[in-house]
């Protein structure tokens, strides 16, 4: 068919007991079928820190028919899995969709931070000892390639006083470490 790009062969034929009064001379011509322009834009996608990647997605303008697709469509996005902006684009195979002249507009994968607990234990002394070794527990830590994250840079420290009662324990968690 002419649907594909390339070129094609016209050709003319005359009937010549049709035009009795002229010897026709017919030329053939060419009928060349060019890629046509299409818009390809890559969605923004997100996640949060320690989940595997979404799916990521892209939409096309310019198609000539309703419900066709691209061939082969090779998404890459940029290396990193901590808290930050990455690169995503989509690329297609050699060969593939050459009826389009394709543009491609390159999104984004947003990595969002992963809320997690921090629990401090409750602890118990009796009036003159020594205070017992501060302890905390984390809920919701991701696991990075099977091994389960930890929280950097966590300072325990406690109400002073020594009379019995009750005394708070302050947990601070340095933000640039984690």
């Amino acid at each position: 068919g002419l649907e594909n790009v390339g070129e094609y062969d016209i050709t003319a034929s005359v009937k010549a007991a049709s035009n009795p009064n002229y010897a026709v001379t017919t030329t053939g011509g060419t009928l060349t079928v060019t890629p046509k322009a299409a818009k390809v834009t890559v969605n923004k996608a997100e996640k949060t820190y320690g989940d595997k990647d979404p799916d990521f997605t892209f939409d096309v303008d310019g198609l000539v028919s309703e419900g066709e697709e691209l061939e082969l469509p090779i998404i890459t996005r940029a290396e990193g899995e901590n808290v930050g902006t990455y690169k995503v684009s989509v690329s297609f195979a050699e060969g593939s969709n050459s009826n389009y002249t394709l543009t491609v507009t390159p999104s984004t994968l947003t990595i969002k931070q992963k809320e997690v607990t921090l629990t401090v234990t409750d602890v118990f002394k009796k009036f003159g000892d020594k205070d017992p070794e501060l302890e905390y527990t984390v809920e919701g830590l991701a696991t990075v390639d099977g091994v389960e994250d930890v929280l950097k840079d966590v300072a325990l420290s406690r109400e002073p006083g020594e009379d019995a009662g009750l005394y708070t324990i302050t947990a601070t968690v340095d933000e640039e470490s984690n």
